[in-house]
């Protein structure tokens, strides 16, 4: 599902002369003046279902329902299943009747709601390919639903205008082809992902009181759902990790993909992070700081289709001595905070690949965890190697020389980090310190003030 994304994103499609032409009549052809939408309509699909291998026409699984068609349809009849792939909606010209990205929902919440679909809803999130054309503008969209009848799109396109635009834009023309061949692509993808999940299943008759006949006096229709499908799916069973769970910081910003898990092998307790972007040295400065001891270690980094990339790190745990910076009591924070300042300076000496030290940039109480000395643990806690950890409060414990003092210091989320020199700091930051603001560069000094910024005044 992430070839829309990696297309739009310029990603490693070599283009056919195939996707070049299908482009080049899409384009001639779209920006035409049609009497009606169902000429349109035809028009798009004499081009467009060849390339697909489908004649693309309105289908959906229930009789009693048939008024609500999809302009287009790609779907796989098997074993009694109707399971869609690609779900289209077509419009005369903007601002035509109808909203075709509201309706492409609704046309798959149709589907997955249709009994006969009940043994591939259970084991699946049924991803579809939405495609949206208004006049002569076409969007990409992806359908699933991880539990429920909750339905999640989300566009990976922008629209695209199809004029042709081959003399004076021919780097348009080039992103409108790849979004067609990662089209292509998804619907062949799809295609070979449902007919081995429905050949998987085993010969079962259709639930009780099902049939298109009951659909509208019994109303929709879901079967329960296998609870692991609303992990992302390189934690679901068989990804090799097990005892899966949000992390707290996730429970409390949904926004945020941060997994607590086991690997199966090893046993080994890990945090899994899902980053939407990372700084083109990111990862390797963590490595580094990581092998100085100031970080915990990263095991395993890998780019995912949809742009995010999958990070896998030791999990500190409160168990063994590790706790939040941020989860302190205020007094133990001003008796550790020099501790931690000195940690960051061993850290940013550290020679990264021997290309020169490093940079946080995102120096806070949330990315710091430290490990106390016996009867010292801090108050509070939860770990979080790659975000925050619980917030609950405990009561501080005191050294018999009644001071907290940290034994060891690990740094975290390193993100936004880079070499000095070319760490620019991201869009959409909230700036904290005067001067440091979007596509400023980080420095070492802004580490250690951004640090002091916030034991004086607060993440503010």
């Amino acid at each position: 599902m992430g070839c829309p994304h990696q297309a739009v994103a310029g990603g490693n499609y070599p283009l056919e002369q195939e996707d070049c032409q299908v482009a080049f009549d899409l384009c001639s052809q779209m920006p035409q003046s049609f009497p009606s939408e169902q000429l349109r309509e035809a028009v798009f699909h004499a081009i467009l279902g060849r390339y697909l291998d489908d004649p693309l026409t309105g289908r959906f699984p229930n009789k009693v329902m048939s008024e609500a068609v999809p302009d287009g349809c790609i779907a796989i009849y098997k074993k009694g299943c109707v399971a869609p792939l690609y779900i289209e909606e077509i419009k005369l010209e903007i601002g035509s009747l109808g909203d075709p990205y509201f309706q492409g929902q609704r046309y798959y919440q149709l589907f997955l709601t249709e009994k006969s679909l009940g043994p591939v809803v259970q084991r699946s999130v049924l991803p579809v390919l939405l495609v949206e054309l208004v006049g002569p503008h076409l969007r990409v969209s992806l359908l699933a639903s991880p539990k429920d009848g909750v339905v999640v799109c989300e566009p990976v396109t922008p629209f695209l205008h199809l004029f042709n635009m081959s003399s004076s834009q021919p780097d348009h023309m080039t992103r409108v082809a790849r979004v067609l061949r990662a089209l292509q692509r998804g619907v062949r993808l799809l295609r070979a992902e449902y007919e081995g999940l429905i050949d998987s299943l085993p010969a079962e008759p259709l639930p009780a009181g099902g049939g298109s006949a009951s659909y509208a006096s019994a109303g929709p229709w879901l079967p329960e759902r296998d609870a692991s499908l609303q992990l992302p799916y390189p934690l679901r069973p068989g990804s090799g990790f097990r005892n899966v769970e949000a992390h707290a910081a996730a429970a409390r910003d949904p926004t945020k993909l941060l997994y607590v898990a086991e690997q199966e092998e090893s046993g080994r307790k890990v945090v899994v992070k899902f980053a939407p972007s990372l700084s083109e040295d990111a990862t390797r400065i963590h490595r580094a700081w990581a092998a100085a001891d100031l970080a915990p270690p990263l095991l395993e980094e890998r780019r995912l289709p949809c742009g995010m990339t999958m990070l896998v790190m030791e999990r500190l745990t409160q168990e063994d001595g590790w706790t939040l910076f941020y989860d302190l009591e205020p007094e133990a924070k001003r008796e550790l905070s020099q501790q931690v300042l000195d940690a960051l300076a061993r850290a940013h000496s550290v020679n990264v690949d021997g290309e020169g030290v490093a940079v946080h940039a995102d120096m806070r109480q949330a990315n710091v965890m430290v490990k106390m000395s016996e009867g010292g643990d801090g108050a509070g806690g939860g770990q979080t190697p790659a975000g925050r950890g619980g917030r609950a409060r405990s009561r501080r414990r005191q050294t018999p020389a009644g001071r907290a003092q940290a034994l060891q210091v690990r740094f975290l989320d390193f993100d936004w980090s880079g070499l000095v020199g070319r760490a620019p700091l991201p869009p959409f930051m909230r700036e904290r310190l005067p001067g440091y603001s979007t596509g400023r560069q980080a420095t070492q000094e802004y580490d250690r003030a951004l640090w002091q910024h916030e034991l004086e005044r607060g993440d503010k």
